[in-house]
């Protein structure tokens, strides 16, 4: 699965694709009627080309912004995990700094009872979250 620091390069990526798609839709639009063919059915034929080949630049375009936009949204989930497991991991230390001192019972004032249970682990909000 994607880190956050890939799932932003594929965004980066997506969006270049997506300027790319635009200028070939605007260059198709640009040709239009100008492709120096006239007359006879080949004439429609390059027409029909042409402008189908614009509309689905266009479409490309917005296809690959709408994919570069999920993968941000997917970064910022997995950096919101990532912070989730430092704060977990700090929690771990803590925990195991008490239960070493109950355990070398060189604090007489920590009782069993106070250095409690391991915190848990998060679970990933997503099958797709990974932290690198």
């Amino acid at each position: 699965m994607p880190t956050a620091i890939e799932f932003r390069a594929a965004a980066l990526r997506l969006r270049a694709a997506a300027d790319d798609a635009t200028l070939v839709g605007d260059r198709m639009w640009s040709i239009g009627a100008d492709h120096g063919i006239r007359g006879g059915r080949l004439e429609t034929l390059v027409d029909n080309a042409v402008a189908a080949n614009a509309i689905g630049a266009g479409t490309l375009a917005r296809q690959c912004e709408g994919l570069a936009e999920l993968c941000l949204q997917r970064a910022t989930v997995c950096d919101d995990y990532a912070m989730q497991l430092v704060t977990w991991q700090r929690s771990v230390d803590a925990w195991q700094l008490r239960r070493d001192a109950w355990l070398d019972r060189s604090d007489p004032h920590c009782a069993p009872r106070a250095v409690g249970p391991r915190p848990r682990r998060p679970d990933p909000p997503f099958s797709w979250v990974e932290v690198g």
